[in-house]
């Protein structure tokens, strides 16, 4: 017992090390931290947003869903298999009534494939039984999942809203599912003609929040990792209730999900975060105090 609590300790330091790191202290924001073979890139500006109440870049979440796909190559077979889009699958253009519904479809169709290439998956989604698209959606992200198995669709949202899913999504989801269902039908997928005629659920969640504008990336990232398809309303992502806790809780996701993306297998630089990181961690609390505060006092109009 009491070694995993050492083990645990050890491993919050480690994360709050890395947190405080990556605040720019000496006006590096633009320095890479991350990169993938496939072309996902973080710079220290954009890893800085995971610093507690800050809006989360887009990228971040494009990470994360780069992470958990090489995870998902992992899993056990008796787990559903899951595929995530990050926020690129879904942007403004496409939904632009201006273009023709056809050529929207071609430009969906075409990032699909892209995607699947660079990932060395079957375009097919012959294997997979989830279908994940991260959205960022003007000023706000959200989860949108494609059941391939149980032919559902849902969304995950930590916004309480009682709006009806049409009213507060603009008909988003509703028009992926007539996207990707066309994408299916061309490649024969069993399950193109059953999901095209569902209606997508907004589950009901009780870490919903009514307060809580900043967090929704992190929420949408918390539900990417743990969401495995069960709508039934038994599923938790392990948060508590809108609530001082919760918001301890979301900030610790911010350290916890940081440090697992920098210090990820698909990070090609990796090796130079960890010498960054130890080098850092030679300072004296003094200093490191010190170079955080600067950092902080930077921090406006740098994000």
């Amino acid at each position: 017992m009491k070694r995993k609590r050492r083990k645990k300790t050890k491993r919050r330091r480690k994360e709050k090390l890395m947190h405080k790191l990556n605040i720019p202290i000496q006006d590096k924001n633009s320095e890479k931290v991350f990169k993938t073979n496939t072309g996902n890139v973080l710079s220290r500006g954009m890893a800085e947003t995971m610093q507690p109440r800050l809006w989360l870049h887009a990228y971040v979440i494009d990470a994360w869903a780069a992470i958990l796909n090489h995870e998902e190559k992992m899993r056990s077979d008796s787990t559903k298999f899951r595929y995530f889009f990050d926020t690129t699958i879904v942007r403004d253009l496409l939904f632009d009534g201006k273009i023709y519904f056809t050529e929207r479809c071609e430009k969906f169709e075409s990032i699909i494939k892209d995607t699947m290439k660079k990932d060395k998956e079957p375009a097919t989604f012959e294997k997979v039984d989830l279908v994940l698209f991260a959205v960022h959606q003007k000023d706000h992200y959200y989860l949108i999942s494609m059941n391939l198995k149980d032919q559902a669709v849902d969304v995950l949202d930590n916004q309480n809203s009682v709006a009806k899913i049409s009213n507060a999504y603009k008909g988003v989801p509703e028009e992926m599912i007539l996207r990707f269902c066309s994408y299916l039908r061309k490649v024969k997928h069993k399950s193109a003609s059953q999901l095209e005629n569902v209606e997508p659920q907004r589950l009901k969640m009780n870490w919903r929040t009514r307060g809580n504008s900043n967090d929704c990336g992190v929420f949408c990232m918390r539900h990417m990792e743990t969401y495995m398809g069960d709508s039934s309303g038994n599923w938790t992502c392990g948060l508590h209730k809108e609530s001082v806790t919760q918001q301890q809780e979301i900030d610790y996701l911010r350290l916890k999900y940081l440090t697992k993306i920098l210090l990820s297998d698909i990070n090609q630089l990796r090796k130079k975060i960890i010498a960054q990181t130890e080098k850092f961690a030679k300072k004296s609390p003094q200093e490191i105090d010190a170079l955080v505060k600067k950092g902080w006092e930077k921090r406006i109009g740098r994000i």
